[in-house]
């Protein structure tokens, strides 16, 4: 009988590690099935290259594109003699009431909605070029934006927070990773599905759920790089993968933040470098990366770092730092406990107010 029981279970926990196996395979497959660059594609019929957005999709006569930027550029070039069929671009993710500026030819049909653009470019022999800028109303000194993270799976409390956003019209929402619950692909095609329905612009933070397996490549291809920054007004918003190694990242911030004079600087992260709570260590692994990140942060003197993975809310410093912590959106939750929330903030010339919200 023993023997039985020892088999089954051995007979169980393979068959788990291969459907681990199969599920892994499938998203390396589904992931070099897509475009092998994120920001530039070349086809017969055309080339394109982009700043501020990446190609989530390519083909001889569509082209898909998602907005990692309140502004965005596009290059286009139709290829001299080929005919072809008209070729589809459409681009997602943009800055509610976004202003559009064409240099060169002018697409033959164009639809807005309300943060998307669809461009139609004719079927001619003779070829072109067109670069296509993409920018928010005019830039203000007084804003909101929001911020959340740990959804995992619970697609129902993201939606819940993006309806809510149509009526409180925040400039941007920025998820604090842990967007799906293992980093495979039909797990982001569900959330990308739930986002394309915002009706604001929202940039991703990668997180260690969203990582696993090959979920790297899948975050790579459908939602943002894993760092990347942009800028509205006053202000300049950084995002860093802090779930595994360096990368030259922190040489990459310091000179990010140093490029340019702006009154506010945010950083967001999914780990954060160190855990506020007494004998707990739920935080970055890499504890030199971890170190040399809140000296960069302290020297620049960053204002807020932004950090999920811990399911809760809390408040802290570091030398001058101020560091919220927001992981409500739907993960099981953590000491403290704390509702599901967000976290809202509202940028002035002078300061900036932080306060966390309930979802429901």
């Amino acid at each position: 009988m023993r023997k039985w029981v020892i088999t089954g279970a051995a007979f169980t926990l393979g068959l788990f590690l291969g459907l681990i196996l199969m599920a892994s395979l499938c998203d390396q497959f589904v992931g070099k099935w897509l475009s092998k660059s994120t920001t530039h594609a070349r086809f017969p019929t055309y080339s394109v290259k982009v700043a501020g957005a990446i190609i989530t999709k390519a083909t001889p006569c569509r082209l898909y594109l998602r907005s990692i930027d309140l502004n965005s550029s596009i290059f286009f070039k139709k290829t001299e003699g080929s005919l072809g069929s008209p070729i589809l671009m459409e681009i997602d993710n943009l800055p509610k009431g976004f202003k559009v500026s064409y240099t060169g030819n002018i697409p033959e049909t164009q639809s807005r909605g309300e943060t998307s653009l669809a461009l139609i470019f004719p079927s001619s022999k003779k070829g072109f070029n067109t670069t296509i800028k993409i920018a928010p109303p005019l830039a203000s000194s007084h804003f909101t934006f929001w911020v959340a993270g740990d959804n995992r799976d619970r697609l129902d409390l993201l939606e819940t927070l993006l309806r809510k956003a149509k009526g409180k019209s925040p400039l941007f929402m920025v998820l604090g990773g842990d967007m799906v619950g293992h980093g495979l692909f039909w797990q982001y095609k569900r959330l990308i599905t739930s986002l394309d329905a915002s009706p604001i612009p929202v940039y991703p933070v990668p997180g260690n759920h969203d990582l696993e397996f090959c979920g790297r490549r899948s975050f790579a291809r459908l939602l943002a790089p894993d760092h990347y920054a942009f800028s509205y007004g006053n202000s300049l918003f950084v995002v860093l993968d802090t779930n595994g190694k360096e990368m030259g990242q922190i040489e990459w911030l310091d000179k990010v933040l140093s490029s340019h004079r702006y009154a506010h600087r945010f950083v967001f992260v999914h780990k954060p470098p160190f855990d506020p709570r007494p004998k707990s260590h739920h935080c970055m692994h890499q504890q030199r990366f971890a170190q040399r990140l809140l000296k960069v942060l302290v020297k620049q003197k960053v204002d807020v770092l932004f950090c999920s993975h811990i399911h809760s809310f809390i408040e802290t410093r570091y030398k001058g730092v101020k560091i919220v912590i927001t992981g409500g959106l739907g993960a099981h939750r953590k000491e403290p406990i704390k509702p599901f929330h967000y976290v809202e903030v509202e940028v002035a010339p002078s300061q900036v107010k932080i306060k966390a919200k309930r979802i429901m």
